[in-house]
């Protein structure tokens, strides 16, 4: 099992609606090279994991046609801040947790940290949560082989 696995910083609600399966595409204004399954926190808390399959650059303007994937509706425009283009980054296969667990990252982190995977583990099974952990350790082996 890998040591570390990356961890987005996601605002509520948006990690809700990830972790529903009902935004499919995160909306950033820089790319990233990350992909396979990561974890979405937000203030502290690991809410579930997700996996980033892909990402693109697309016109602000094109982006209101997709509202139904990427979920920000009224806040688009104030987000891309006078940009002509954003970046998708796109979701899959979402993972919630039953209840968020508490995780330490280093503060003023805005977009990405890294967790340690064998902690995620053993707090999961210390909640009880073992078919959850045996299920996120199917998950990370499945994409280091």
């Amino acid at each position: 099992m890998k040591e570390e696995i990356w961890a987005l910083i996601i605002k509520r609600p948006f990690i809700n609606l990830i972790l529903e399966g009902k935004k499919t595409w995160e909306l950033r204004k820089s790319n990233t090279k990350i992909r396979g399954l990561i974890a979405l926190i937000s203030r502290g808390k690991l809410y579930g994991f997700v996996n980033l399959t892909d990402t693109f650059k697309i016109k602000v303007s094109d982006l209101k046609a997709f509202e139904r994937m990427h979920r920000a509706g009224r806040i688009l425009e104030r987000y891309a801040g006078g940009r002509e283009e954003l970046y998708v980054w796109v979701l899959s296969s979402p993972l919630r947790l039953p209840k968020p667990i508490k995780v330490t990252y280093p503060r003023g982190v805005r977009i990405w940290t890294k967790l340690k995977m064998k902690k995620i583990i053993k707090k999961l099974r210390t909640e009880g949560l073992n078919d959850l952990a045996m299920e996120l350790e199917l998950r990370v082996n499945e994409q280091n082989s």
